[in-house]
């Protein structure tokens, strides 16, 4: 099998930056202290992918993720509105998929799509147009593809992470950066442990992935995942765990973002 070029195992043109909660934060509970603690770093590039109008690559411990963004384009005829008329706003499509060697403890993936990566790429999609200034981009089409290489647990909420640093370098208008933190629950415990991309908690029978949009403070989306029926203050216990990782991946991203400016225009605000 040939080398896998985007895996660098040396940061070399990347920016490792730690996530450190900004002035005003609100402490986190001791319980959820230690969980941040373990939590890994997050090491971002872009324009890796040629050909694209913008690319992100991020690594999550061993989580690895890569995405491109591809248009705007002309829509589908599926997407036009009953009068033949096209769209007066964007349509996002998105496509994720996991590499055949991406999974080590559930071996080869088939290259047909399935259940699981349909449902990932439903929440991407639900998650990221909201974010997103459709309407600038009237009748066309923007494509935005996910690709996990090495699945090692947070693997939706990288995909995440990765996509909003690809549409940001694509030049696309969002209202704000969307960052996405996962917990879960093994089979047993009362419990929520915080996923940190190393392969040690990820398969639990329960787990929550919170997307949140830290400037305007609103939940961009939210999936459960349970074998069964959680309460509601399960899910919000899981939320508020989320809450403080997703505010760090988001000082993390846009200290990256502004550390690619030209030295110049670092002047300029990213929400």
């Amino acid at each position: 099998m040939p080398l896998d070029r985007y895996r660098n195992t040396a940061l070399v043109d990347g920016i490792d930056v730690r996530a450190l909660p900004l002035a005003g934060d609100s402490p986190a509970p001791a319980s959820q202290g230690k969980q941040q603690q373990q939590q890994q770093q997050h090491w971002f590039q872009r324009r890796l992918v040629q050909d694209t109008v913008g690319s992100g690559y991020v690594e999550f411990g061993d989580t690895k993720v890569l995405c491109s963004v591809h248009g705007p384009m002309e829509p589908k005829r599926s997407v036009l509105t009953d009068a033949g008329a096209e769209q007066s706003r964007a349509q996002l499509q998105v496509y994720y998929k996991l590499a055949p060697f991406a999974s080590h403890q559930a071996g080869r993936v088939s290259y047909l799509p399935d259940e699981t990566e349909r449902r990932a790429a439903s929440f991407l999609q639900d998650t990221l147009a909201p974010s997103l200034r459709l309407d600038r981009l009237p009748k066309s089409r923007i494509e935005l593809h996910c690709l996990v290489l090495e699945d090692a647990g947070c693997c939706l909420a990288t995909a995440v992470n990765c996509a909003c640093l690809a549409l940001v370098d694509a030049g696309l208008e969002m209202y704000d950066l969307v960052t996405a933190a996962t917990v879960c629950r093994p089979v047993g415990a009362t419990d929520w442990q915080l996923e940190v991309g190393d392969g040690s908690n990820s398969g639990g029978s329960s787990s929550v992935t919170l997307a949140y949009m830290r400037s305007l403070r609103q939940v961009a989306g939210m999936l459960v995942e349970a074998a069964e029926p959680l309460q509601p203050r399960e899910v919000s216990a899981a939320c508020r765990i989320c809450e403080d990782p997703c505010k760090m991946t988001h000082s993390s991203l846009r200290q990256f973002l502004l550390d690619c400016l030209p030295a110049d225009d670092r002047t300029a605000k990213i929400a």
